[in-house]
């Protein structure tokens, strides 16, 4: 044998040898890692037992005394819904793997087919179905049994909500007791959940300028900016030009220039807020909670950019000659630091709620936040009546003449009454009331602004459309074959309609809506109920 055969003959021994102790050496790695996995759960045994505890919640919830307890409970129907479903996880894979293993035994033979198959068969057939039947049981115990926690969590939150609307419905104490202002410098219930979240904020802040995203937190920051201080400018500036250049001259001018001015606002502020929130919360591993709290954010901007719009186009400082409504221009200076601090402290104080739903703060917490908004709100009405009742004085001492129409008499008696009647509730303990009451005024002055412009806009469209000096107003006379007379008479009809439609709206808004629970789309979908 030659040298060269003899190592063949080696290699394909060694090869030989090789094979089965791959083989042995894969078994010890496979018997291995099954020993590492861990022992797999007794669904039989644990699906009683979770059955058990979540009958045990249900029944601790109604006789919960406080909001610590309350709030247990919620983690308990979470933990339980949690373990439910990867429960359900770990038994899909068994029952694929009965299905497989009973797709190469197929299905039983039918009978006069002439087959027959072995006893062994159809007993490992049957045994298979048995298992897979118990396991499609288990699965869909454990799917009820997480569906069951959920609905319960949903149900204590709901709970803790309604019990706590009603805890601050009632006399929750003065606010010169110490017991109010208690939260500022004792509370640890609330305590660590506000650090807790204020270390999330900071963490979508840190991963808005991680790599890959700085530049586009930048781009949206700077977007934001130019939004708020560019393009509303030039915006305004543009449809001030349609006005001057496009519009027939008259009043419609002022109506449509203030209106573009509210709208322009409410835009710009609400763009801004948004592209902030595309800014620092756009990272996927920013948690649920402040992406909850940032898209609250961004709803409040279009009530913070509308109120500031209407201030801005009932003053019209820039434009003094543009003005609506008979004001003083001393006045209107005067006034014009408050639609901006207005809509700040609602967009801060409606923020404050929503962090407050967020982290699901305590009674006291709840209720501190509501008497500061009342009070801020209820001296900024009795403020704004002693800073124009002050500068009417030292117009008249100059020798000046000031106009005071009925509605301003009506409008300052209704804010002092407003004022005086928050300070009275939070002093006496009706904090709810009180924050009612500061809500509601600024509704009912948006709504009443809104109705002014729009109202304005309407008639004043209608004098030009249906003009026969405006050239719309002639289009309609040559195309309708009307006469003048006619023609003032479609305009008149035409203005009434609108101006009933819109009173129609303000009744319903100021029956059925409030500042805080009245987003634009319930609001338009109220209007369409309504009128269906």
């Amino acid at each position: 044998m030659s040298r060269l055969q003899k190592v063949i003959l080696t290699l394909c021994m060694l090869f030989t040898l090789a094979v089965p102790m791959t083989s042995v050496l894969a078994e010890d790695s496979i018997d291995q890692s099954s020993d590492e996995v861990a022992p797999k759960v007794n669904a039989a045994v644990e699906l009683p037992k979770m059955q058990v505890i979540l009958d045990k919640i249900k029944g601790q919830v109604s006789s919960a005394s406080d909001e610590s307890q309350l709030a247990q409970l919620n983690d308990m129907a979470l933990e339980l819904g949690e373990n439910a479903n990867t429960l359900s996880q770990n038994l899909v894979p068994q029952s694929q793997q009965i299905d497989t293993q009973l797709a190469v035994l197929g299905p039983a033979p039918e009978a006069g087919s002439g087959v027959k198959e072995t006893s062994d068969v159809t007993s490992k057939r049957r045994q298979l179905m048995a298992q897979k039947s118990r396991l499609d049981d288990q699965i869909k115990q454990a799917n009820a049994l997480q569906n069951g926690a959920s609905v319960l969590s949903s149900q204590i939150l709901n709970y803790r909500r309604d019990r706590l609307k009603n805890q601050v419905s009632l006399n929750t104490g003065s606010i010169v007791a110490a017991k109010f202002w208690q939260p500022l410098y004792n509370n640890p219930v609330d305590g660590p959940k506000i650090v807790g979240f204020a270390q999330d904020l900071k963490q979508s802040v840190q991963l808005s300028f991680s790599p890959g995203y700085r530049l586009g937190t930048a781009l949206w920051f700077i977007a934001a900016v130019l939004v708020m201080v560019v393009g509303r400018r030039y915006m305004e500036e543009f449809l001030a030009w349609v006005s001057i250049n496009k519009l027939s001259e008259g009043r419609l001018r002022r109506s449509f220039l203030a209106c573009a001015i509210a709208i322009t606002t409410l835009l710009a502020i609400t763009l801004c807020c948004n592209f902030l929130a595309l800014a620092f919360a756009r990272h996927p591993d920013v948690v649920d909670d402040v992406r909850d709290l940032v898209s609250s954010l961004g709803i409040q901007s279009l009530l913070a950019g509308l109120i500031a719009g209407l201030g801005r186009a009932f003053l019209s400082t820039r434009r003094p000659s543009w003005r609506l409504p008979v004001i003083n221009d001393e006045l209107a200076k005067a006034l014009k630091p408050f639609p901006i601090i207005i809509a700040t402290l609602v967009f801060i104080f409606q923020g404050l709620e929503a962090f407050n739903r967020a982290i699901e703060t305590s009674v006291n917490t709840t209720i501190f936040g509501n008497g500061l908004t009342a009070i801020l709100i209820g001296l900024l009405c009795l403020l704004m009546v002693v800073r124009t009742r002050r500068i009417r004085r030292r117009l008249e001492r100059e020798g000046h003449e000031v106009e005071r129409s009925r509605i301003a008499g009506l409008v300052d008696i209704a804010l002092i009454l407003t004022g005086i009647t928050i300070l009275i509730c939070l002093v006496i303990g009706y904090v709810g009331l009180a924050r009612y009451l500061s809500y509601e005024v600024i509704w009912v002055g948006i709504l009443l602004s809104t109705f002014y412009f729009l109202n304005a806009l309407a008639i004043d469209g209608c004098q030009v459309l249906f003009s026969t000096n405006s050239a719309p107003g002639k289009l309609v006379t040559r195309s309708l074959n009307l006469n003048e007379k006619t023609l003032l008479q479609l305009g008149s009809l035409f203005s009434g309609l609108l101006k009933s439609a819109l009173i129609i709206m303000l009744i319903l808004l100021l029956m059925n809506g409030t500042i805080s629970s009245s987003s634009p789309g319930e609001i338009l979908s109220r209007i369409i109920d309504f009128l269906a």
